[in-house]
């Protein structure tokens, strides 16, 4: 186990997933969040951050992808500008799909963190808050 001091977390979700869910077919649900995660995927690239998982309408990422080239300010900042992109991004997104309830809740916190790998056919990070 890995511990890293000052790493900053992203948790966002889509506010509104549930009652759009409810009033489109399951194939508009699946293509408006593969590319919704798509977008963020690119904007966590260019951004420098490590897409932890997905998990429902759930993201979740963290903010450095090399342990032994970290700085913790400049990664802070990389997360506010990702989390300000998906903003965006939620924005044209509920314009295309016409529904004004789709937004996004992002919460950002920069904590003392344990890292595990959990490693078998197919690997995982855990992180211990």
């Amino acid at each position: 186990m890995d511990i890293f001091e000052d790493v900053t977390i992203l948790f966002a979700d889509i506010a509104g997933f549930t009652s759009y869910g409810a009033k489109v077919e399951p194939v508009q649900i699946v293509e408006m969040v593969s590319a919704l995660f798509t977008k963020f995927d690119k904007q966590c690239v260019k951004f420098d951050i490590y897409k932890v998982y997905t998990i429902g309408d759930c993201y979740v990422a963290m903010g450095f992808i090399n342990k032994d080239k970290r700085n913790p300010g400049q990664e802070a900042h990389n997360m506010l500008q990702m989390a300000m992109e998906m903003v965006k991004i939620i924005e044209k997104t509920r314009e295309e799909i016409k529904f004004d309830e789709l937004n996004m809740r992002i919460g950002i916190h920069t904590v003392f963190l344990n890292l595990a790998l959990l490693e078998s056919l197919i690997c995982l990070f855990v992180f211990f808050l």
